[in-house]
C-alpha cells in the first residue's frame, strides 16, 4: 500500500489517490500492481444522491466498469429510467421485501438497483414513478456490523454501498447454484472490495503506528461509532430542547396578548429589558460602568480602540 501514491487523474486532472471518484478509474497504481477488472452476473444500477467523494460506490464502478451504472438522482434533465418489474428488482429493506431465495422467477432477474443516500432520502426515491412498481429485495443475512469507516447515525445492521452490493451478488450466486441456474459471469465478486479493504487497512495503520492517534478512536471501530452517535444524539436533544423552550415562550406571550397584554416590544441589549431599545437606556454603560450612555459609542471604548492602533511604515 506505501506504493500507491497521490497523482493527476488520467481523465479530469484532479490530484486523486487509488481512484478517482468523478471519472470512476484508477490512480497512482504501483509498477507490477494488477487492479482487478470483472465481470458480474447481473447489472447494477445505483440511484445516487449524496457526494461521491463520501461514498463507496465508485470503488465498485472502478473494478466493474462494464456493469455498475452510478445514475445521479433527481433523473438529469427530468430524463427517467425504464425498468422492467419481471427483470429488475430494488435493493431495499422494506417491510414487504423478499430475500432472493424466495423469488419463483430468479433465472429473469438481470439488474439490481441500490439507493445510495442518505436515510432519511431513501423512502422518497423509493417512492418515485421509475421503481415504485418495482419489488424489493433484501438480505437474508445480514451482517451485525460494517467494516466502513464512517458512522452511521440509524445504528447496528447499516452497511456501506459496495459492501450491499458484494453481499448481494453472494446470495444470489448461491441462490443460483442451488436452483442449478447457469451465471453469466464467474468472476469473483470479492474483488469488488478491493479498494474498500485498501483503504480500510491504510486507515487502521494510521491508527495504530501514529503516536498522535490512539487505535480505539479508529473510525472503523463499534466504539468510535457509538460514540459518534451519541454525540450526534446528544446534539439532536440540545436543538430539541432550544425548539421546545422557544415555542412555550411564544405561547406564554400569545396567551398575555389574549388576555390583554401587549405584544412585547425590542429587547434593551444593555439591561436585557423591555421597553426601550439600548441607545435610551437609562442604566449605566455596560462598557465603562459609570456613564449614562449608549455602550456602542462609549468615549473609553473609543480610547482604547486609539491606544491599540499600530503603525507600520510603507516600504
Amino acid at each position: 500500500m506505501d506504493a500507491w501514491t497521490r497523482a493527476p487523474c488520467p481523465e479530469c486532472k484532479k490530484s486523486s489517490k487509488f481512484y478517482c471518484a468523478t471519472c470512476c478509474v484508477s490512480v497512482g497504481v504501483p509498477e507490477n500492481t494488477t487492479v482487478p477488472c470483472i465481470r458480474l452476473p447481473l447489472k447494477v444500477d445505483i440511484l445516487f444522491q449524496d457526494k461521491l467523494k463520501k461514498s463507496t460506490a465508485p470503488q465498485g464502478k472502478v473494478i466493474a466498469p462494464q456493469d455498475i451504472a452510478i445514475v445521479p438522482f433527481p433523473y438529469v434533465d427530468g430524463h427517467t429510467l425504464a425498468y422492467d418489474p419481471s427483470k429488475c428488482v430494488v435493493v431495499y429493506p422494506s417491510n414487504d421485501a423478499l430475500v432472493l431465495e424466495e423469488l419463483d422467477d430468479l433465472a429473469s432477474i438481470d439488474t439490481l438497483i441500490f439507493i445510495d443516500c442518505p436515510w432519511q432520502k431513501g423512502p422518497a426515491i423509493l417512492n418515485d414513478s421509475s421503481i415504485s412498481h418495482l419489488r424489493s429485495v433484501k438480505l437474508a443475512k445480514p451482517p451485525l456490523h460494517s467494516k466502513f469507516w464512517r458512522y452511521h447515525s440509524s445504528g447496528e445492521g447499516c452497511i456501506s454501498t459496495i459492501e450491499a452490493v458484494y453481499l448481494m451478488l453472494e446470495e444470489y450466486s448461491a441462490a443460483c447454484h442451488a436452483r442449478d441456474i447457469p451465471l453469466s459471469s464467474t468472476d469473483n465478486v470479492a474483488d469488488l472490495l478491493y479498494f474498500f479493504h485498501m483503504i480500510h487497512d491504510v486507515i487502521l495503520e494510521t491508527h495504530k503506528s501514529n503516536p498522535n492517534r490512539q487505535l480505539e478512536r479508529a473510525p472503523m471501530s463499534e466504539e468510535e461509532k457509538n460514540r459518534q452517535r451519541i454525540m450526534r444524539s446528544q446534539k439532536e436533544l440540545g436543538k430539541k430542547r432550544k425548539r421546545e423552550n422557544k415555542e412555550e415562550y411564544m405561547k406564554k406571550i400569545a396567551e398575555e396578548v389574549l388576555n390583554g397584554g401587549t405584544w412585547p416590544t425590542k429587547k434593551c441589549y444593555n439591561c436585557d429589558s423591555r421597553g426601550h431599545q439600548a441607545r435610551e437606556c437609562p442604566e449605566v454603560c455596560k462598557y465603562c460602568k459609570e456613564e449614562v450612555h449608549f455602550n456602542a459609542t462609549c468615549p473609553k471604548k473609543c480610547e482604547t480602540k486609539d491606544q491599540n492602533v499600530k503603525f507600520t511604515k510603507a516600504l
